[in-house]
């Protein structure tokens, strides 16, 4: 029996960085200072983007911070709003942020989250 060649799948399809003399590493750079965003940076050079914050690590480039969105006073106000019923949805909105986001700092808080309409509980689990 012989074996067949796998097809290369979109993941094994992209090139190594340094696959040409115009795509090398320390182009990487000054991309990030004009705020080109590593998902950016990532389909330019049709590398994965954590190749290109490895690269950008080694280079010493500092990554922006993860700066929290909501303080605990919020999450405080954020929480009393949804036990009033609204969604985490329109919470989220009145607050500029995701519904993800919300969803996170109250799960960080400790304040239980309803299960969504139509879903069932993880009681019922």
């Amino acid at each position: 029996m012989t074996r067949r060649a796998l097809r290369p799948t979109p993941s094994n399809d992209q090139l190594p960085l340094a696959a040409s003399p115009s795509t090398k590493p320390r182009a990487l750079w000054p991309a990030t200072k004009q705020g080109v965003r590593v998902r950016q940076l990532a389909a330019s050079f049709q590398i994965h983007r954590t190749t290109v914050l490895i690269h950008l690590e080694r280079a010493g480039v500092n990554r922006r911070a993860n700066v929290r969105k909501l303080t605990d006073l919020q999450v405080q106000e954020a929480a009393t709003q949804y036990a009033a019923g609204l969604s985490l949805n329109t919470v989220a909105k009145a607050f500029g942020v995701n519904a993800t986001t919300v969803t996170t700092e109250f799960r960080k808080a400790g304040v239980p989250i309803r299960p969504r309409r139509g879903w069932p509980s993880s009681a019922d689990m």
